[in-house]
């Protein structure tokens, strides 16, 4: 999930709503590639 909703009860909400990964806006491309890597099961 990538949304603009930083706070810890909107992960949650996110996570438990089914999201594989959470990341918050504005994000690094670093951070975005990693998380996508890690829900893919690539490293």
């Amino acid at each position: 999930m990538l949304t603009g909703q930083a706070w810890r009860e909107d992960v949650m909400r996110g996570l438990a709503g089914g999201a594989d990964g959470y990341i918050t806006k504005p994000f690094d491309r670093d951070v975005l590639l990693t998380g996508i890597r890690a829900v893919l099961g690539l490293g």
